[in-house]
């Protein structure tokens, strides 16, 4: 049964590698990835998945880049759309980094005035768009406290922030 989710998750990664028209896209939502790489930091990160892709495509993943995509939640189709649409799904931020890691805080104010949480629920309820808060980072600003979570506990205590939207559903 483990040989056989492996093997999906390999195949589903060959499948993205091949087909650059979904580059952005995941079966669950949209990514953004401002910045690209990280650090082995624990026993966890040994079987890293970003460091596997990029040693295939011979690329070192330890080092930190900011990519072509920083401005894509800014950024406009053809139709003067977003091209990051509600939609669409979700949208994972840092799939392949951490937000806070040491090399990108030259970048981190700009993104923070960029897709950030409380200001993008702000804009949900606006538009009545539900909104979920599915994960926090490592380091998590609330109410002007900030919290270090472990990375176990990320998607519960998002939960228990308590500021996923439902759209104005009844």
């Amino acid at each position: 049964m483990r040989n056989v989710f492996w093997k999906n998750i390999r195949n589903n990664m060959n499948m993205q590698k091949t087909d650059n028209s979904k580059k952005q896209k995941s079966d669950s939502g949209s990514i953004w990835n401002p910045w690209h790489g990280c650090h082995k930091i624990s026993p966890g990160c040994q079987n890293c998945y970003v460091y596997r892709r990029d040693e295939s495509i011979g690329k070192d993943a330890s080092i930190v880049t900011k990519t072509g995509d920083f401005y894509l939640p800014l950024k406009k189709n053809r139709q003067k759309e977003y091209k990051l649409q509600p939609q669409n799904g979700s949208v994972f931020t840092c799939m392949t980094s951490d937000f806070f890691l040491e090399e990108a805080d030259e970048w981190r104010p700009e993104c923070w005035r960029i897709q950030w949480i409380l200001d993008t629920r702000d804009q949900c309820i606006k538009y009545h768009v539900p909104f979920h808060f599915k994960q926090t980072g490592t380091f998590f600003v609330m109410n002007g406290k900030t919290y270090h979570i472990k990375r176990w506990l990320q998607q519960s205590q998002a939960a228990k922030a308590g500021i996923d939207y439902d759209g104005g559903k009844e």
